[in-house]
């Protein structure tokens, strides 16, 4: 009996601009399949300024933030597994 799994390849890429930002930031995010996640802004100690759940379909996403109300400084984004630092002016 010979059995096989197909792995999917979830290697999704993550960009953001511009950077550095001060009003609004625009995340591209190409994925490999349609799926669920979440977008987390988080600083450097963990605090969350912004968590959205949200539905990917296959290929680019792009999704605007608006960042005019978080703090100046370095933030950083997480998508699943992947993160991405901005600096806010």
């Amino acid at each position: 009996v010979t059995t096989s799994i197909k792995s999917v390849e979830l290697d999704n890429e993550l960009k953001l601009y511009p950077s550095p930002a001060t009003e609004f930031v625009t995340i591209n995010i190409d994925s490999k399949i349609a799926q669920n996640t979440t977008i987390e802004v988080v600083n450097a100690i963990g605090q969350s300024f912004f968590k959205k759940k949200m539905k990917l379909v296959k290929g680019v996403n792009s999704i605007m933030i608006d960042i005019s109300i978080m703090p100046k400084g370095i933030l950083f984004f997480k998508v699943n597994d992947m993160i991405e630092k901005l600096i806010v002016e």
